[in-house]
């Protein structure tokens, strides 16, 4: 009877140890996520779960009995502003179910048990935070730009690279992030079960920007004015949290790059560490090593599994990682590998990593397309012998129909993460903005013309072709009349019947 109360000391003994780690020994959300599917093996593998551990554990009040939506916390690993205790987004993790948050919160107090409590005002999803941070995604237009180079790269040396090119600059106090619509959708409690979760589609994170102007020239002997050199901005380390009600930004979260903090909101929090090993740097061609810590990684890209092994990143809802491009011996299989570091001193080299990067991305995605085909091909093979195995729905043709319109969009409504703003795109799909446009392009009216027939020609058949279809009229059936018979002429029994 001793080994069932022994079984889940032993099963957290090796989620401390192995499964809830990455590879230098942090707990990440991958890890707890692959913690928390274990949880489906056995009622000992459960109860480990509830007494494992984390910085990242807290109390959690949802807002009805299906524990979906997070409404209060006290707890969890928070990150915000160096200067001063500013706490601007926190990751919880209830222990008693392993579900983890992504969330901005607002203090509310202590209740009348002694607890202290925060009040959950939006919550992101992790996935596509970790799409943005944790540099694993082999999809550019899913990453967060620059996230390695800032990361590896002294940017005290060369800030010309980092450059933000992105006009929409938000700034309050000392923040400033580039604004980036359609990047992050935000669920926000509307305060009942039955009023629902609202959603903004605004909200983005981005790098902190250093502001600069080049300096002013002193007005000219005889008199008039010099106007001010017009402010650049810069990518730093640290990130920012827009947040964005109706469209528009209204604040903007800091978020430190170097430090996290643990515990309850009201107190003293303690400060988190990441381990991060000392890596030697090879300084130039000579056989001197520098010894330097690869540890511009933000603390939030490391929560979300920047040191984790691509199998484990992938149990974070199937998560895809460029470190498993299935070329082991001629590409790195870690950010840690010497290759991917930019040599002090040598910029030359910063171009290479981009390049190794690249290729390793373009690896990666040919062999997920590889694999999502042979999963597919083996869901046909089980539906064909299973006639009773629920089929897969088919893709409809307005889809595919979508996809082709949003491709010919113009590129003024697509965003620099490829979404689509609904504010500027519009469908061409009218006979009038067809007819404009063909007008208008001149390549076209050269192909009407060398196939034959003139513009007009070509019009006129466009609009028959989307001429309304309406169908044609029956005719009533007319009731048949007898045949006429000649005077005097005797008539049989049979005509008598042919005639009726």
């Amino acid at each position: 009877m001793a080994t069932p109360d022994l079984a889940p000391d032993l099963w957290r003994d090796l989620m401390e140890n192995e499964i809830g780690l990455d590879r230098y020994g942090n707990y990440t959300v991958p890890s707890l996520a692959r913690c928390a599917k274990l949880r489906l093996v056995c009622t000992s593998v459960r109860e480990a779960n509830k007494i494992l551990q984390t910085p990242y554990d807290a109390r959690v009040v949802y807002s009805d009995a299906k524990k979906a939506v997070p409404i209060r916390f006290s707890g969890g690993m928070h990150f915000g502003s160096l200067h001063g205790s500013l706490v601007a987004f926190s990751i919880v993790r209830d222990r008693d179910n392993g579900q983890m948050f992504a969330v901005t919160n607002h203090y509310l107090g202590c209740d009348d048990a002694g607890v202290l409590w925060c009040e959950v005002v939006r919550t992101y999803s992790l996935y596509r935070l970790a799409e943005l941070l944790n540099g694993h995604s082999p999809d550019w237009g899913a990453r967060l730009p620059d996230v390695h180079e800032l990361a590896y790269r002294n940017t005290g040396q060369s800030l010309h690279g980092f450059r933000a090119k992105q006009p929409t600059i938000f700034a309050l106090g000392n923040s400033r992030g580039a604004v980036t619509k359609n990047q992050l959708v935000a669920k926000e409690y509307k305060g009942s079960p039955a009023a629902g979760v609202g959603l903004h589609y605004d909200d983005c994170i981005s790098n902190q920007l250093l502001e600069w102007r080049r300096p002013t020239p002193p007005p000219p002997p005889w008199g008039g004015t010099v106007s001010r050199a017009k402010a650049e901005y810069y990518k730093q380390p640290g990130l920012v949290l827009i947040t964005s009600r109706d469209g528009e930004p209204v604040k903007v979260r800091a978020l430190d790059w170097c430090f996290a903090r643990v515990g309850v909101i009201g107190t003293v929090l303690a400060r988190h560490d990441f381990h991060r090993p000392v890596v030697d740097v090879e300084a130039g061609d000579s056989e001197v090593t520098i010894s330097a810590y690869a540890d511009r990684v933000h603390v939030l890209g490391k929560a979300l599994g920047w040191d984790c092994a691509p199998e484990i990143v992938k149990e974070l809802a199937g998560h895809a990682s460029l470190l498993s491009h299935g070329k082991a011996p001629a590409l790195p299989t870690a950010f840690d590998s010497l290759q991917l570091h930019y040599h002090h001193g040598q910029p030359q080299r910063w171009p290479d990593v981009t390049l190794k990067l690249e290729e390793m991305a373009e690896a990666a995605r040919k062999l997920r397309d590889e694999e999502e085909a042979e999963r597919a091909h083996f869901q046909a093979q089980v539906e064909k012998l299973l006639p009773g195995t629920t089929k897969k729905r088919e893709r409809r043709g307005a889809a595919a129909a979508a996809e082709q319109a949003l491709a010919a969009a113009s590129m003024g409504s697509v965003n620099l993460d490829g979404s689509v703003d609904p504010k500027k795109f519009r469908l061409q799909c009218s006979r009038s903005d067809r007819a404009s446009q063909s007008r208008s392009n001149k390549d076209a009216i050269r192909e009407q013309e060398e196939a034959g027939g003139s513009d007009n020609w070509h019009y006129e058949n466009q609009a028959r072709r989307d001429a309304e279809w309406a169908p044609p009229k029956r005719s009533r059936p007319s009731t048949p009349k007898p045949k006429p018979v000649a005077p005097g002429a005797s008539c049989s029994f049979l005509d008598f019947l042919n005639a009726m």
